[in-house]
This record gives structure tokens, C-alpha cells and sequence, in this order.
């Protein structure tokens, strides 16, 4: 029987996605300096969903 913690489960969930998480906040900087903040907007809320996923 699986018996991970809540914590362990989100900490493991975070580290597989903090590569999408770091691009996502890659491309929104890019995507901010192009003047496209709607875009910027976007990608943050994205990243920000995986974060707290």
C-alpha cells in the first residue's frame, strides 16, 4: 500500500513540473518585453496553475 504524505505527493508534483513551470515564466518575460501583456498574463496564469497543482 501507497502510503506518501499529502506533502511528499505535492513536493513530487512540483519537482515533475518545474521544467513547464520555468518555461511557462520564461516565455512570459519574452512575451513582456514584446509588449503582448495579455499573453504575459496568460502564461503566468498557467504556470502558476502547475505550481499549485
Amino acid at each position: 500500500m501507497n502510503t506518501v504524505c499529502r506533502g511528499e505527493k505535492q513536493a513530487q508534483h512540483k519537482a515533475d513540473y518545474q521544467p513547464a513551470i520555468d518555461f511557462l515564466r520564461d516565455r512570459a518575460a519574452r512575451e513582456l518585453d514584446g509588449g503582448f501583456r495579455a499573453h504575459h498574463n496568460a502564461l503566468i496564469y498557467a504556470a502558476n496553475e502547475l505550481e499549485n497543482a
